[in-house]
């Protein structure tokens, strides 16, 4: 037991991992709830990118409110998703010409083989990818395979500095 606190050591350290992320949203809800009283600060700042700055904001505060999710417990429980994820692995079939034999219809005989990927990564460097005829990726898997869980680390990770934005469909 933690002294004087009355929790578990490693209660207390799922706890105080998940600070950074919840400072940072607290902030920008600090900022919200009285706007009227940073007024002085913004207008000393006003310049012609202000436009633009603000639009950054938007988008380091929304990043904030997914990293937050991210660090929310879990069932109740003093840890969070991120700390018990499990990166997923997919696989995608691919054709595999079985010889020179031909069915029927005069084409090759042919055979899939799995390919198996890490899901993160292939999803990842997706981000590079510029053939618009190959730029979307379609994940599925029966109920409790780790698909919604999956976007929920993703999309933070997307939302970094440097990289650009792009939007997973609604489902978190």
């Amino acid at each position: 037991m933690a002294r004087g606190c009355g929790i578990t050591k490693a209660t207390a350290s799922a706890i105080a991992e998940r600070v950074p992320t919840y400072f940072v949203y607290a902030l920008n809800q600090e900022w919200r709830r009285n706007a009227k009283s940073y007024r002085p600060l913004v207008e000393s700042l006003d310049t012609p990118f202000t436009k633009a700055g603000d639009r950054e904001w938007a988008w380091t505060a929304y990043s904030a409110l997914l990293q937050r999710r991210v660090q929310e417990g879990v069932f109740d429980e003093p840890f969070s998703l991120s700390q018990i994820f499990v990166p997923l692995n997919a696989y995608y079939l691919e054709d595999t010409p079985r010889g020179d034999s031909a069915d029927e219809m005069g084409r090759p005989d042919r055979r899939r083989r799995r390919v198996v990927i890490s899901l993160q990564n292939e999803l990842g460097s997706g981000l590079q990818w510029t053939d618009q005829q190959d730029s979307i990726r379609v994940i599925s898997g029966g109920p409790g395979s780790g698909k919604s869980c999956f976007a929920r680390i993703l999309r933070p990770d997307l939302l970094n500095p440097g990289t650009r934005r792009c939007c997973l469909s609604r489902c978190i």
